[in-house]
């Protein structure tokens, strides 16, 4: 039981709440926008989901992340100064946090993977 108790704390604990991001405009310069195709499985089992990726990172470190299944955005996700969000359009669930994200929400490492590892602010 109490290894339950700790996970679950360490849980909660990474996915405090920070307050709502301001409104981000991609069209600000710094920011470079990349977008395809891309294959999704929730789990290793489910049927992959075919959608469009969206990925935009700038310099300071920023990184905003949203896949989608036209008409449906399926996740948005964004990371800077230190804080992440992530929104889960299935299920209506959001988080957020401070310090590196979890490992559970890969989405908002692919920024800093595709900036060649450089972490995000």
């Amino acid at each position: 039981m109490a290894p339950l108790v700790g996970c679950v704390s360490s849980v909660l604990m990474a996915c405090r709440t920070v307050p709502p991001p301001p409104p981000l405009d991609l069209s600000a310069p710094g920011w470079h926008v990349r977008q395809g195709q891309a294959v999704w499985k929730r789990r290793p089992d489910d049927t992959p989901v075919a959608g469009e990726l969206v990925v935009a990172v700038n310099p300071n470190g920023g990184s905003w992340v949203q896949f989608s299944k036209p008409p449906f955005d399926l996740f948005t996700a964004r990371r800077e100064q230190g804080a992440w969000w992530i929104e889960l359009q299935q299920g209506h669930r959001s988080y957020s946090g401070r310090g590196e994200p979890p490992e559970v929400f890969p989405w908002l490492h692919i920024g800093t993977l595709l900036e060649g590892g450089r972490g995000a602010g």
